[in-house]
C-alpha cells in the first residue's frame, strides 16, 4: 500500500500479478486437492499400519484464505496467503463495488458527505491536509445507557490538551497513504504506526482520527495514557469503544442499549475484555456493520502505555473484532515491542522511523519556519516589544539537532518562546549555544533533555533546589492518578509557590492543564529522568526513592486523617447501604470534604507505591508502625466509601511480599489477617462501609492478630457477638467459573486454572480473583499454564508467560481432542476418523500424523484418551481396537501398544516423573481394572481389578489412588525393586464411596471428592483424616505446589479456594449445619453438621460445645432424643443410626441400615425406633436390635413418636401427597390422614 518513497513497511501478504480470475481458480483447485491428500489418500495410506508415519517430517503448513475464512493444508509446496475481498459477505470475491466508484484492480467504499460523493482522491487529499470540505453535521444517538468510559477520545479534554493535528504542510505522504487504506477494499483490517519515542505517532493518529471524524468514519478512539488510571488498562476499552459507537451511530445506538437491557449485557460492563467486546459490539452490531457501504474507523494510540498483559488481550480482541466485522478499519500506534511482534505479525506494520530522512526533515523545517516565524511569536508572545523570528541559520541548527524527532522540534519551540522568560532571542543563544557543545543530530532524546534541565538546574546547584526539583518532578512522573497542584502540596508537604517555582522554569517538559493539573508533555522525558542507567546526571530521580517518598507521604495522610466513623454518621443511617447514605445530601458533601482527593489517593495507591519502595527506610518503618497499630480498618473503612462510587482492586498479599524480608514481623502477621479479612467480608464492607465494624469486625476469628488489635472498635456497636470462631475457616474465595470445572492446575507460581468445556480462567491463588479468561471450543492446558484451544477448526495458542496468544494451524476436519507438551513444544490432535497429528509449536511444522484412535464422542466432560507424559517424552492415547498406543512425544516414534486383554481404555495417568502410565481399562463385565506400564519401553508392570475409574499418583510416584462413585477408595504402593503394585490396606478410605476425583499434595496429603462429604484430606503417612470440606457435587480438585492451597470446582461451575493450614484447625466451625435437636428438659442442644461432626451444647452457657465427635463419614441428616433425655440418636446420609448416652457422650449402639435412599428422619421411644427415606418408614425393636416392620409404600420426611409406649402412636409426614398420616404402631395401621394445604 505505501509507495516506494516511504521505506519501513512489513507487509506480511505477498502480492500476486496474475489475474484474478486465474488466481481464484489456482487456490481453489490447490485448496480441495491438498484436503483430500491430507484427510483421504493419508488416511487410506495409514490403513491399519499405526507404527508407520507416511509424513515426511519436512511438509510444512500453507496457508489459504477466502474473504475473512483461513485454512491451513499441509504440503510440500510453498504457498502463501492470498486474500480475496476483507468482507466476510463477500467471500471469495475479486472484484467488489460500492456504489459508482469500481475497477476490478481497485475496489472503494462509497464515501458520501453530505451531496458529495468522494472519490479515493479526494478522500487522499483531504486526510493530508491539501483538500478543505464542508463540516459534515454532526449526530448525537440518543442514549440512556450508563456505560463506564474513560476520557479517552481524540475530541475529550485531556488528549486534546496532549495533541495537536499534524502542522499543514507535513506527513502529507502518509497522511495521503492512510487515506487511500481508508477506503480501499482489501487492505488490512488492522494498520499499525510503529515508531520510537517523539517521532510523532500520537499525532498522526489524533490527525487520522479528528480528519476521519470529519469524514464521518470514525467511530471511536482510544489515547492510551499511563499517567491515568482510566488510560492505562483494558478496563474500560472497550465499553469506551461501545460508548462512542452509541454516539457516532443511532442505529448502533438501539442495537447496544438493546443489549444492555438483558441481563448479560448488563452484567457485561463489568466483565472482562473479551466478554464486553462480544456482547457490547460485535453480537448487536455484526448485521448492521455488514450492510454499510463504508467502513468504521477506530483509532487505537499508545498501545505502549497500556499495562503489558492488558495491551495484548486488546490487540488480541481488535484482531477478532475485524474477523467478525471486516467492516471496521483500525489505525494502532505503538513504541517498538518486541513482545508484540508475533501479534503484530498478521497486520500491515509501518515502522515511522525507517522513513527517509530528507522526507522527515522537510516537514520538521516547514513546522519549525512557521512557529517561529515573527506573526506566529507575536500570537504567542503579545508584550513583546522588539519583533523577532528565528534565522535560516536558527532554523538549519533546530533541524539539525532534531534528526528524526518530532518531539525536540515542538520542545525547542516550547523553550524558546517560554511565557515566563518572554525573551526568544535570548533563549535561542542559550539554546543554539548548548546545541554546539553536543554531538548532533540527537539519537537519543535524554541528549535534549539533559540541555533543557541543565538551563533549569545547571551543575552544582543549591542542594535545597536540587531536592525540592526531585520530589515535585519525581511525584508528578510517578502518581498512579494526576492531581492538581493544590492537591499535590498537601500529599507531598511542599508550599504551592514552591512547587510553581519548579513548574515555571519546566514549561517545555511539564505542562499545566486545565484544574492546574501537571503533565508530563511527553512520556519520553518520564522514561528518560527515570532510567537508572543514566550516567552522572544531577537530573536523574530513582523510582525507589520516588516511591518510597510517595510510600511514606500516603501514610502520613492517612496516618493523620483517617478515624473511625469518618464521616460522622449518627442512627439508623450507620445501618444503611453506602449508596442509600450518599443519597442525603448532607453525607455527600461531608464525604467530598472528609475524603478530599488527597486521602483518597492515599487510600488507594499506598500499596502499590509501597511495593515499589525501599521498606527498610526507616521513616517508613515508622509510618507503618503507626497505621497498622491505629488506623487499619480505618483505611478499609474508607476503602468501603470509596468502591461504593468507583471500582479498584486491593491485593494486601502484594504488600505482604514486599514486606517479607523486613523485621516487621507482626505488621505481616496483621497484613495476612487483614488480606483473609478482606477476602472475606468486602463484599459487605464495599455494600456499606460501616459494617467493618457492626458486622465484619464482630465475625472476624477471636484469637487473630486482626481481631485482637482492633476489637476496641467494637466499643460502640449496639449488638455483642459472642461464640465466634477463634481461627480462620479454610475457605478463602468462592468465585464462579461459570460452567462445569473439569480440571483444575496450579503453577509453580502459585497462580492455578479452571478448565471447562468452554473456556479457562486464570486465578490468583492468594485472593481467588480471576486475572484472565480464554475461550475456545476445544482447551487444553499444560503443567505450565500455557492453553491450547481450538475454534472452528482453527488452533491456538495462548503462552502464560508473555500473556499472549498467537494462532497455531487451521485444520480441514473437526477436531475431537488436543493436548499439550508443557517442555517438549508439542502438540497433538485427534480427530474423528481416528487420525492423530503431532505438530511442533516452536517452529510450526507437522512432525507426523497416525491412526487408530478412539473416542466415545466429542464431549469435554469425558475422560483423558489423549496425553503427553509431563516431561513431554511420551504420548499415549486411546487405540480403536483395545488398548494403548505409548509413543516418542518428540517425534512419533512407536514405543508400544499396551493391549491388556483387549479391554478398551477408559483413563489414562502418567506418574509425574512420567516414568510409569497408569490406565483404567474397562473389562467384559463392565468393571474396572487398573493397570501400570513402564513408559521405558511399555513393559506391563501390574494391574489390579475392581476399581474405581479415578487415579491418582502422589508427587513421587510411589503411590497410586483409585476410586469411583460405586468404589471404595484403594491405595497401592509401587516398589523401586520390582515395580508392581502392593496394596495397602486402609480401612478408613474403604468406607468412602461416591468418589468423583483424587488428588494428592507434595507432601504426599490426599484429597478425596464425594457427592456425600464433600472433600476430605487424608494423611498417607499417619493413615488418619485431616479434615472434611463440605463441597456440593465436586468434579476437580488440585494442590499448590507449596501445600498450602487447595481449589477444587464442581458441577455448578462453582470454585472453592482453600487455605490448607486453616483446614487443619478450624473443622469445629466450617461445616454447615445440617440437624438441630433440643433436649426434653431444653439443657442440651444437639447439633449435626454435612462434615459428619456431632456437637453437644449447652443452653445456659453455649459460648462454645461442650463435646464434639467425628462419629459419622458423611452428612449428618436427621438428630432425636428419646422421651426421657438419657439417650439421643444421630443418622447420616449413609443410612448409618447411632445411639448416644447423653451423660458421657458415649456411643451405645450404632446400625447400619440396608436399605435404599438417604436416612431423612428419625423417631425415639424407649423400646422403639423409627426411621425414615423418601421410599419407606422402617420400625427398630431396640431390646432385640431388628427390624419388625415396614409402614406404608412411601416414606416420609418428618417423624413424631408420641411419649408413651402403651398405645403408641407415630406421625408421618409425605412431601409428595402433602399429608399426614398418624400410625398406631401396636397394629401397624393408620388411625387417620390429612392433607396440611400448600
Amino acid at each position: 500500500m505505501f509507495r516506494n518513497y516511504l521505506l519501513g513497511r512489513r507487509s506480511n501478504k505477498k502480492k500476486e500479478e496474475t489475474a484474478p480470475s486465474a488466481v481464484n481458480e489456482r487456490v481453489s483447485t490447490r485448496a480441495s486437492s491438498l484436503t483430500a491428500i491430507l484427510f483421504s489418500g493419508f488416511r487410506s495410506h495409514i490403513g491399519n499400519q499405526r507404527s508407520q508415519s507416511p509424513m515426511s517430517q519436512s511438509t510444512v503448513p500453507a496457508s489459504t484464505r477466502s474473504g475473512s475464512e483461513s485454512s491451513h493444508v499441509f504440503t510440500g509446496i510453498d504457498t502463501h496467503v492470498i486474500e480475496f475481498g476483507s468482507n466476510a459477505d463477500f467471500a471469495g470475491a475479486t472484484a467488489i463495488a460500492f456504489g459508482a466508484h469500481s475497477t476490478a484492480t481497485n475496489n472503494s467504499y462509497h464515501i458520501r458527505l453530505g451531496d458529495q460523493v468522494l472519490t479515493e482522491t479526494k478522500v487522499e487529499e483531504f486526510m493530508a491536509g491539501l483538500l478543505a470540505l464542508p463540516d459534515k453535521m454532526e449526530k448525537m444517538a440518543a442514549l440512556s445507557t450508563d456505560l463506564p468510559r474513560a476520557m479517552a477520545a481524540h475530541n475529550d479534554y485531556m488528549p486534546q490538551k496532549e495533541h495537536e493535528p499534524c502542522f499543514n504542510g507535513t506527513r502529507e505522504a502518509l497522511l495521503k497513504e492512510i487515506g487511500s487504506w481508508l477506503i480501499i477494499i482489501g487492505t488490512s483490517q488492522i494498520h499499525v504506526l510503529s515508531g520510537l519515542a517523539g517521532i510523532g505517532k500520537s499525532t498522526i493518529a489524533y490527525t487520522v482520527a479528528q480528519r476521519a471524524d470529519r469524514l464521518g468514519l470514525l467511530g471511536a478512539s482510544f489515547f492510551f495514557s499511563r499517567k491515568e488510571a482510566e488510560r492505562r488498562t483494558a478496563e474500560k476499552f472497550f465499553t469506551t469503544i461501545a460508548f462512542q459507537l452509541c454516539v457516532y451511530d443511532v442505529q448502533f445506538a438501539r442495537a447496544i442499549e438493546r443489549a444492555i437491557s438483558m441481563n448479560q449485557g448488563k452484567s457485561a460492563t463489568t466483565k472482562d475484555p473479551e466478554t464486553q467486546l462480544n456482547v457490547l459490539i460485535i453480537e448487536p452490531l455484526r448485521d448492521i456493520v455488514r450492510s454499510r457501504t463504508q467502513p468504521v474507523v477506530i483509532v487505537v494510540d499508545a498501545l505502549d502505555e497500556c499495562e503489558d498483559k492488558d495491551a495484548q488481550v486488546i490487540l488480541n480482541a481488535l484482531s477478532q473484532l475485524v474477523h467478525e466485522i471486516p467492516s471496521f478499519k483500525i489505525l494502532l500506534t505503538t513504541r517498538p515491542q518486541p513482545h508484540l511482534d508475533h501479534l503484530l505479525g498478521s497486520h500491515d506494520v509501518f515502522y515511522l522511523h525507517n522513513v527517509e530522512e530528507k522526507i522527515i526533515e522537510n516537514d520538521i523545517r516547514s513546522y519549525l519556519k512557521f512557529s517561529l516565524s515573527m506573526e506566529q511569536v507575536k500570537s504567542v508572545l503579545p508584550t513583546l516589544r522588539t519583533p523577532w523570528n528565528a534565522t535560516d541559520d536558527d532554523i538549519d541548527a533546530l533541524v539539525q539537532a532534531a534528526g528524526k524527532l518530532f518531539i525536540i522540534a515542538s520542545t525547542s519551540v516550547f523553550v524558546i518562546l517560554d511565557k515566563a522568560v518572554r525573551n526568544p532571542s535570548s533563549q535561542m543563544k542559550k539554546l543554539r549555544s548548548e546545541l554546539a557543545r553536543n554531538h548532533t543530530p540527537f539519537i537519543a532524546l535524554g541528549d535534549f533533555y539533559s540541555i533543557i534541565l541543565r538551563a533549569v538546574i545547571p551543575p552544582g546547584s543549591d542542594r535545597v533546589l536540587m531536592v525540592r526539583f526531585r520530589k515535585v518532578v519525581g511525584t508528578i512522573v510517578l502518581l498512579y492518578d494526576p492531581l492538581p497542584v493544590q492537591a499535590l502540596a498537601h500529599l507531598i508537604g511542599i508550599e504551592e509557590d514552591d512547587i510553581y517555582g519548579v513548574l515555571d522554569n519546566l514549561r517545555s517538559v511539564i505542562i499545566l492543564g486545565t484544574n492546574d493539573i501537571p503533565f508530563i508533555y511527553h512520556k519520553s522525558f518520564s522514561d528518560w529522568i527515570m532510567d537508572q542507567d543514566g550516567k552522572g546526571e544531577d537530573h536523574r530521580i530513582d523510582p525507589r526513592d520516588g516511591h518510597t517518598f510517595l510510600t511514606i507521604c500516603c501514610l502520613q495522610t492517612m496516618n493523620k486523617r483517617l478515624k473511625r466513623n469518618i464521616l460522622n454518621i449518627r442512627g439508623v443511617l450507620q445501618f444503611v447501604t453506602s449508596s442509600e447514605a450518599l443519597k442525603r445530601k448532607r453525607i455527600k458533601k461531608r464525604m467530598l470534604k472528609k475524603i478530599s482527593s488527597v486521602l483518597r489517593y492515599a487510600c488507594v495507591y499506598w500499596s502499590r507505591h509501597i511495593t515499589e519502595a525501599n521498606v527498610d527506610d526507616s521513616d517508613l518503618i515508622d509510618q507503618v508502625r503507626t497505621f497498622a497499630d491505629e488506623h487499619l480498618p480505618h483505611w478499609i473503612e474508607v476503602v468501603g466509601w470509596i468502591s461504593s462510587e468507583t471500582t479498584f482492586s486491593l491485593n494486601l498479599q502484594h504488600v505482604e511480599q514486599s514486606m517479607r524480608n523486613t523485621t516487621l514481623h507482626d505488621f505481616r502477621e496483621l497484613l495476612s489477617d487483614g488480606h483473609r479479612f478482606l477476602s472475606k467480608f468486602i463484599a459487605h464492607i464495599g455494600s456499606s462501609a460501616l459494617f467493618t465494624y457492626h458486622s465484619a469486625l464482630p465475625f472476624t476469628p477471636t484469637e487473630s492478630m486482626f481481631y485482637r488489635k482492633y476489637k476496641r472498635e467494637m466499643m460502640h456497636n449496639i449488638c455483642r457477638v459472642s461464640g465466634g470462631s477463634k481461627t480462620w475457616d479454610a475457605v478463602i474465595a468462592s468465585p464462579i467459573h461459570g460452567p462445569r470445572v473439569d480440571r483444575i492446575v496450579f503453577s509453580e507460581h502459585g497462580e492455578f486454572v479452571s478448565c471447562s468445556a468452554s473456556d479457562i480462567k486464570f486465578w490468583n491463588s492468594s485472593t481467588g480473583t480471576c486475572s484472565t479468561i480464554v475461550s475456545g471450543d476445544r482447551l487444553a492446558t499444560s503443567e505450565n499454564l500455557n492453553i491450547a484451544f481450538e475454534s472452528e477448526n482453527d488452533i491456538y495458542m495462548y503462552e502464560h508467560k508473555t500473556k499472549s496468544s498467537f494462532h497455531v494451524v487451521n485444520f480441514p476436519e473437526p477436531i475431537v481432542s488436543i493436548t499439550l507438551s508443557s517442555t517438549r513444544h508439542r502438540l497433538a490432535a485427534t480427530f474423528s476418523g481416528g487420525l492423530v497429528v503431532l505438530w511442533a509449536l516452536d517452529v510450526s511444522k507437522l512432525i507426523t500424523g497416525f491412526g487408530g484412535f478412539a473416542s466415545d464422542s466429542r464431549s469435554s466432560h469425558e475422560p483423558c484418551h489423549l496425553a503427553f507424559s509431563p516431561n513431554g517424552d511420551r504420548l499415549a492415547y486411546r487405540l480403536v481396537d483395545g488398548g494403548v498406543a505409548l509413543r516418542n512425544g518428540i517425534d512419533g516414534e512407536q514405543i508400544a501398544d499396551l493391549e491388556y486383554n483387549s479391554a478398551m481404555v477408559h483413563h489414562l495417568v502418567f506418574s509425574p516423573d512420567g516414568s510409569r502410565l497408569a490406565s483404567v481399562v474397562v473389562e467384559d463385565d463392565h468393571k474396572h481394572t487398573l493397570t501400570l506400564w513402564d513408559c521405558t519401553d511399555g513393559t506391563f508392570l501390574g494391574a489390579a481389578p475392581d476399581v474405581g475409574p479415578e487415579v491418582a499418583f502422589s508427587a513421587d510416584g510411589t503411590l497410586i489412588v483409585a476410586g469411583g462413585r460405586s468404589s471404595a477408595a484403594k491405595l497401592w504402593r509401587v516398589n523401586n525393586e520390582d515395580q508392581g503394585l502392593h496394596f495397602i490396606e486402609t480401612p478408613d478410605l474403604s468406607s468412602l464411596e461416591s468418589i468423583s476425583c483424587l488428588a494428592f499434595s507434595q507432601n504426599d496429603m490426599l484429597a478425596i471428592a464425594t457427592a456425600d462429604t464433600g472433600i476430605k484430606l487424608y494423611d498417607v503417612a499417619n493413615s488418619s483424616f485431616i479434615a472434611t470440606i463440605p463441597f456440593q457435587k465436586p468434579t476437580a480438585v488440585a494442590f499448590s505446589h507449596d501445600c498450602t492451597r487447595l481449589a477444587a470446582g464442581n458441577e455448578d461451575g462453582v470454585l472453592r479456594l482453600l487455605d490448607i493450614p486453616s483446614a487443619h484447625t478450624s473443622q469445629e466451625n466450617s461445616a454447615h449445619i445440617s440437624a438441630l435437636v433440643f433436649s426434653p428438659d431444653c439443657s442440651r442442644l444437639v447439633s449435626g453438621s454435612e462434615d459428619g461432626i456431632i456437637r453437644i451444647w449447652n443452653t445456659s452457657c453455649a459460648s462454645e460445645p461442650i463435646a464434639s465427635y467425628e462419629a459419622h463419614l458423611s452428612k449428618i441428616t436427621t438428630l432425636a432424643f428419646t422421651p426421657n433425655g438419657s439417650q439421643f440418636v444421630s443418622g447420616d446420609a449413609n443410612r448409618t443410626i447411632i445411639f448416644w448416652c447423653t451423660n458421657d457422650c458415649a456411643i451405645s449402639n450404632a446400625i447400619r441400615w440396608l436399605i435404599a435412599g438417604e436416612l431423612i428422619s428419625v423417631a425415639v421411644s424407649n423400646d422403639l425406633l423409627a426411621a425414615a427415606t423418601e421410599d419407606t418408614i422402617i420400625l427398630w425393636d431396640r431390646q432385640r436390635s431388628c427390624i419388625i416392620d415396614r409402614l406404608g409404600e412411601c416414606g416420609s420426611m418428618l417423624l413424631s413418636l408420641s411419649n408413651h409406649d402403651e398405645n403408641l402412636l407415630l406421625a408421618s409426614f409425605n412431601s409428595h401427597s402433602n399429608s399426614v398420616t398418624v400410625w398406631d404402631v401396636q397394629s401397624r395401621t393408620p388411625c387417620a390422614t390429612f392433607s396440611v394445604g400448600k
